[in-house]
């Protein structure tokens, strides 16, 4: 038996054809798929010794972003503590992870260009 509400299709009809039930697990597979992957960082991030003074940074970065705004500016319309501002050194950091050789690189890199600049300018 099939039952509509002001017109609307009802569950019972989605799933009732094949292609209804194949697209209803299709979705549920990809919400099933990204899940796990938030639950697995859960548990890393849950059992990383460092977590609690990580969450005082993070109150800490909440409250200076509440704050109300200097004379005549608007509130803030942004969410969040301002997480997106570390992603690129975080990037960097991951990527040195995987290949330490990139820290030498990067440190011969930033002490040789001043000492390379001197002697082309003393020539």
């Amino acid at each position: 038996m099939y039952h509509r509400d002001l017109g609307a299709v009802s569950f019972a009809d989605i799933v009732g054809t094949a292609s209804g039930a194949k697209a209803v697990l299709d979705k549920a597979k990809q919400y099933a798929g990204k899940a796990g992957g938030i639950l697995d960082s859960a548990k890393v991030i849950l059992e990383d010794p460092a977590l609690p003074e990580i969450t005082g940074y993070i109150l800490e970065l909440s409250q200076l972003e509440q704050r109300a705004p200097k004379k005549g500016g608007a509130p803030s319309k942004t969410k969040g503590v301002g997480l997106k501002r570390i992603v690129v050194p975080l990037k960097y950091y991951v990527a040195y992870r995987k290949n330490p050789l990139i820290g030498y690189i990067a440190l011969a890199a930033i002490l040789g260009l001043p000492f390379m600049l001197g002697y082309l300018l003393g020539k």
